[in-house]
């Protein structure tokens, strides 16, 4: 197998590299800050993903993971939308998302601007600091071929915008970072970063949270198999997630063996990937 052609980074003056202990640290910190948030207006959040299965598996941080993924409520995730328009997480942290125009994504994200992220891939002018991720969870249909083609749209898409962010220069082989130039020009240009991004949401909010009997990580989701009866998702459980209490979905047994199936199981060393990037602070 090629090696990646990745470009090289480096600590300014007065910043150093941070280990994956402190990296842990500062997520954690945002967290409890959104926790402590969602609590204040009455907001739905559960935990996603790999932080779930953190959570469930690890009391916290799988050991080898760089970040913290957390799932919404269509609705609670539009009302955050308004709720944060003043910005009150400033200085420290800072709100981004695409509905406040300051990120290219279909989600949002809540940054630590006392870091800087250099990530070998991509090249994105909002994406610099140290982040969690909050998705939004939409309604989906009955039909599992329906759910299928969202998911496959949706996905298309989303390697369309990872593309159109690609840095220049870099790739998983020689070819790929010399073609990059060349096509992804003509991909910002008959498409964008935006309009991708409302594509996606314009899929995702097809079905209503609230009147479907399924739901989904739809904008950023695993896949079909992330669907969940929508009643017992969003029973609120409460979860040890390293010195703090998160919240868990009703669901989440179901929810991780859908996802990863024996998910007690620790996968291969091989499998314990983190993010190609380098996080200062």
């Amino acid at each position: 197998m090629r090696k990646p052609v990745v470009a090289r980074s480096y600590a300014r003056e007065g910043e150093h590299l941070l280990s994956l202990e402190e990296i842990h640290q500062r997520e954690l910190a945002m967290l409890k800050l959104f926790d402590g948030f969602c609590k204040k207006h009455g907001l739905r959040y559960y935990m996603a993903g790999g932080t779930l299965l953190g959570a469930v598996r690890h009391a916290g941080f799988i050991p080898w993971d760089d970040d913290i993924d957390l799932l919404m409520p269509r609705p609670d995730y539009d009302q955050l939308q308004k709720l944060v328009r003043e910005q009150p997480f400033l200085p420290l942290y800072e709100f981004h998302s695409p509905e406040l125009n300051n990120l290219y994504d279909p989600f949002c994200k809540i940054f630590d601007l006392t870091t800087r992220v250099d990530k070998d891939f991509i090249k994105d002018p909002y994406d610099r600091y140290l982040w969690i991720d909050i998705f939004p969870m939409d309604g989906l249909p009955e039909d599992k071929d329906e759910v299928e083609r969202i998911y496959k749209k949706v996905l298309r898409l989303r390697r369309l915008l990872k593309f159109m962010k690609a840095k220049e220069g870099t790739g998983s082989s020689r070819l790929r970072a010399l073609i990059k130039p060349v096509l992804k020009p003509f991909a910002l240009l008959l498409l964008g970063k935006k309009r991708t991004v409302q594509r996606i949401e314009h899929i995702a909010k097809k079905y209503p949270f609230e009147g479907s009997r399924y739901v989904g990580g739809v904008v950023f989701g695993y896949g079909p198999q992330e669907r969940m009866v929508r009643e017992q998702y969003v029973q609120e459980i409460p979860m040890q997630f390293e010195d703090c209490i998160s919240v868990a979905p009703g669901s989440w047994d179901a929810y991780l063996r859908a996802l990863f199936g024996d998910y007690m199981q620790l996968p291969p060393e091989d499998q314990r990937q983190v993010h190609f990037m380098k996080i200062y602070g």
